[in-house]
């Protein structure tokens, strides 16, 4: 795999001197923007400190990251995943400490984006309001969320349009920084390559004058060489009232065969599909792509077993092409179809299925949650967690809902009120769809 980088860094219009930094190593395919905390004593020490220990961690995570195809190995996923949080959380502590030291009186702070490439997917840890954007042919996805007041007021307050006051008062004031804490959250997220993929990380003097479709423009109409020193240009131009750092990365398409995998779903159209999906109305672009650290593609021929009766389902399943059997004892149940899911109700009890579960189709590809890593997600992130399990709870309300229907159309009850219902009655139900 070829991939190119460039970077460039202004102190802009207004400061004295540039709190930014970063490392860019093509050789091992990690790159880092940081951005030093004003208001703190030194946030370019914090910030320097910050992309010199990923320097030190590069080679690691390089050799951590090509040792397995993460889109077809969830362990190996999940290790670099969890190797890229625990750097980001060691370089937290590390910047914390040297902050209490006399001379840094007051602490210091920085964001932090970094950006490791493997053979077929990237892996961004992130912190604070540094952004990376993806652009993928001729559109740009934003794949980091902002940690700042604003936004969390934009998340809960259920107001996506702040008033300008409000945005321009909370918008710098961050959630989470590096070094700001003695621990810090730290958001990882993960999605396959494709040749030609393009990625910014850059700093807020640069997104504060620029939005997404302009930065758009700016790559499409530039070459890559040029693009940094023109971005940090067009800010300062602008206004420059804070120091502007971009690093853009190329992968070329030459050597596009080494990006090559099983996999069928590329990320957005996986991000596209549970979009339209009720399980997870309500969720925002970036924390769909949270949640695709959890996701697996699966696939099955015809007659294959999912879950078999009397065994315990280990994940919840979406149905993303093809279609499913439900039967009981070997008697047919129900067919289940392209965006209906099955699983979920594993998650509130231990018992095991009481019913089997079969490919329909040939070719059918399901997107399995393995529950224990889906519990453990919704621990760590509490607010996305909430709304994942209110959506689960509403489908399985509506499924009984559909149940009762059935019932009462069979005849074993009158009307959809609750009523006791003798097991003789429920032996005699049987719900053929």
């Amino acid at each position: 795999m070829n991939v190119n980088a460039w970077a460039s860094t202004d102190v802009g219009n207004v400061k004295k001197h540039n709190e930014d930094s970063f490392f860019l190593d093509k050789t091992h395919r990690v790159f880092v923007v940081a951005d030093g905390v004003s208001g703190r004593n030194a946030g370019e020490v914090a910030s320097k400190d910050t992309v010199d220990y990923f320097e030190q961690d590069a080679k690691e995570l390089c050799e951590l990251v090509d040792a397995g195809n993460p889109l077809e190995d969830d362990g190996h996923r999940e290790r670099v995943l969890q190797k890229l949080t625990e750097v980001v959380q060691t370089i937290n502590t590390r910047v914390y400490e040297k902050g209490k030291q006399p001379e840094y009186n007051g602490g210091m702070a920085t964001t932090v984006v970094s950006l490791v490439l493997g053979k077929h997917a990237g892996f961004v840890a992130h912190v604070g309001d540094s952004r990376i954007y993806l652009r993928r042919g001729d559109k740009i996805f934003r794949i980091t969320e902002d940690h700042t007041y604003a936004e969390e007021l934009r998340k809960y307050g259920g107001d996506k349009d702040l008033p300008a006051s409000v945005n321009e008062r909370f918008s710098h004031v961050l959630t989470r920084s590096i070094g700001g804490r003695p621990r810090v959250d730290v958001d990882v997220v993960f999605f396959e390559l494709q040749p030609g993929d393009c990625f910014l990380l850059c700093t807020d003097g640069l997104t504060d004058y620029l939005s997404g479709s302009e930065l758009l423009e700016f790559i499409q109409s530039h070459d890559a060489e040029a693009l940094v020193e023109r971005l940090v240009n067009e800010a300062k131009t602008r206004g420059g009232r804070d120091n502007i750092t971009a690093l853009y990365v190329e992968l070329s398409e030459d050597g596009a065969d080494t990006l090559r995998s099983s996999a069928r779903l590329d990320t957005l159209r996986k991000i596209n599909f549970l979009t339209n999906m009720q399980l997870f109305q309500d969720l925002a672009q970036i924390e769909l792509l949270k949640m695709l650290r959890v996701v697996y593609e699966q696939y099955y021929d015809r007659g294959d077993l999912i879950i078999g009766q009397g065994e315990r389902s280990a994940a919840i399943y979406l149905i993303v092409e093809g279609s499913v059997a439900v039967s009981r004892d070997g008697k047919h149940l129900a067919t289940l179809n392209e965006s209906e899911h099955f699983g979920e109700l594993s998650m509130f009890e231990s018992a095991s299925s009481s019913v089997s579960v079969h490919a329909a189709t040939e070719d059918t590809i399901l997107l399995a949650i393995p529950l224990q890593q889906f519990k453990e997600f919704i621990s760590d992130d509490l607010a996305l967690g909430n709304k994942l399990l209110w959506n689960v709870l509403r489908q399985l309300a509506r499924h009984m809902e559909q149940m009762n229907e059935r019932i009462v159309d069979a005849g074993v009850a009158k009307t959809l009120e609750l009523q006791v219902i003798s097991r003789e009655d429920l032996d005699k139900f049987d719900p053929e769809p």
